[in-house]
Parts: C-alpha cells; structure tokens; sequence
C-alpha cells in the first residue's frame, strides 16, 4: 500500500516518470488497481456525465450558424479537450500497467 502525507500527496515515489507525447514531463503515483478503482467510481461517472455535458453544449456551438471561424476553431480545441479528459484514466492505467510489466521484466 502506498502511504500518504499529511497533504494527501504520495511519500514513495512516483511509479511512472517519463515523458509524454509532447516530450513534456509526465508522473503517474498512482498504482494501476488505484486507478481501475477511480474508473469503477461514482464519482468517475458523475464527472464523465457532467464532461458530456460539456461536449453537447460545444457541439451546439459548432452547429450555431452564427458561430465564427474562431469561435469554430476554440469549440473544436474544446470538444478535443474534453474527449481528452474522458479518456485519461484510460491513458493513465495503461501507462502504469505497463511500468509495473517493465519493472517486474527487469528482476
């Protein structure tokens, strides 16, 4: 089990620490059981409900006929942004998953 601090922040260190697609830092402390658990959540789903939401009301905007060209461009970054959002815990558990696969290879 991993312990917490006081501030809810991991004390081990983090099980993935890499880069992302952007090059950009990428840190995972959660541990892959953690994260199926968050999938499995209410909450997970009162958040992925509440992002649909969100998407419908973007997706009006895109059909608005008096929408403009960067009105159109900021709905699109927008929708992309939070089909994103759903899809991380996903994204997340496989980067995790297989670190743990890595490491347990290198023993």
């Amino acid at each position: 089990m991993i312990e917490e601090d006081e501030t809810g922040d991991y004390k081990d260190e983090p099980l993935v620490e890499g880069r992302n697609y952007d090059d950009k830092p990428l840190i995972i402390k959660s541990t892959p059981d953690q994260i199926k658990d968050f999938r499995r959540s209410l909450m997970w789903d009162d958040i992925k409900r509440e992002l649909r939401v969100w998407l419908e009301m973007v997706r009006d905007g895109l059909e608005g006929v008096d929408a403009s060209d960067k009105e159109d461009t900021l709905n699109k970054g927008r929708a992309q942004a939070i089909r994103y959002f759903i899809e991380m815990p996903r994204v997340l558990y496989g980067s995790a998953k297989e670190e743990l696969e890595r490491r347990e290879d290198e023993r």
